[in-house]
């Protein structure tokens, strides 16, 4: 991938740190703004104290009508291109009985998915579920990924994508 990367900065005149800094600067502007263009026509308000509430005393939250249809299926479409797309090219990521595909890095492969880690109300729960005193951020999401399961494929257990000891302590 590196080599691909590289080789593609190179074809079009981009210096590494060039891109990179652009790249820090759009995420830093889509992190300021307080309107997110995918968005619009359904401006999501935040989640309630009931809610929030609900998620202290059952561990959960349901949220519905979070995200419109026409999001959803522009979502899923988004999301089978990228995974036919890296079938294709040989770059996809198979598990477990090969039925299985994870598509990583997803905040890179499409704007889409920038927007929606802005989401309001990931942020509300985000936020909420990790209140504390603290001299830097109370949270961040480092990685934003889908798993595609094909007919037939196993099931999952529940589990934590973490580097955690297990049992969990």
């Amino acid at each position: 991938f590196t080599k691909y990367f590289d080789k593609l900065l190179h074809t079009n005149n981009i210096l590494k740190k060039e891109w990179f800094n652009n790249l820090d600067d759009r995420v830093n502007n889509l992190s300021k703004s307080n309107h997110v263009d995918i968005f619009k026509n359904y401006q999501i308000k935040g989640l309630s104290k009931n809610q929030l509430s609900h998620f202290d005393e059952k561990g959960y939250l349901i949220v519905e009508n979070c995200l419109t249809d026409k999001l959803c299926d522009e979502l899923l479409s988004i999301l089978n291109n990228l995974a036919e797309s890296e079938n294709l090219n040989d770059t996809s990521y198979k598990y477990g009985s090969g039925k299985l595909q994870r598509i990583y890095h997803l905040i890179n492969k499409n704007k889409i998915f920038q927007n929606i880690i802005l989401h309001n109300n990931i942020h509300d729960l985000n936020d909420h579920a990790f209140d504390r005193e603290t001299l830097h951020d109370k949270y961040y999401l480092s990685s934003l990924h889908a798993n595609i399961l094909s007919p037939g494929a196993e099931e999952q257990i529940i589990h934590v994508d973490a580097a955690v000891p297990s049992p969990l302590p």
